[in-house]
């Protein structure tokens, strides 16, 4: 019995765990991850001050959503359209379309700075 198959075989399995190539991969994946859970955070904590100022006013006022919430979207409504062109809808649409390679002026109007940032904050304000 030769063990020189089994060397030749963890010799190229070592080669690729090493390897440069499969690391860059992995490290742009784990940053990735890292971005994406902490922007969660980020978007998460605003709609949770949102959400606490609601209780504490509905606990001082149980009358108030019957205007808050009709005068909130108003509000949020008009925001959007005078200051966050783009900003519009789910975003799930303009996710799938950006995915595609060639949205031109239209992608990079859909991924202004101003549009995204819009779009966290009116959302944790709903």
């Amino acid at each position: 019995m030769t063990l020189t198959p089994f060397r030749d075989g963890l010799g190229s399995a070592g080669g690729k765990i090493l390897s440069f190539q499969q690391w860059k991969g992995r490290i742009v994946l784990w940053t990735a991850a890292v971005v994406i859970g902490i922007a969660a955070v980020l978007f998460a904590e605003p709609a949770d001050v949102a959400q606490n100022a609601f209780r504490w006013i509905v606990g001082k006022a149980s009358w108030s959503p019957w205007l808050i919430v009709p005068l909130g979207f108003a509000l949020i409504s008009w925001l959007t359209k005078r200051f966050f062109r783009g900003a519009e809808g789910s975003g799930i649409p303009q996710t799938i379309f950006l995915l595609q390679s060639d949205t031109g002026d239209t992608g990079s109007q859909l991924m202004r700075p101003r549009v995204v940032l819009g779009r966290m904050i009116l959302a944790a304000a709903a």
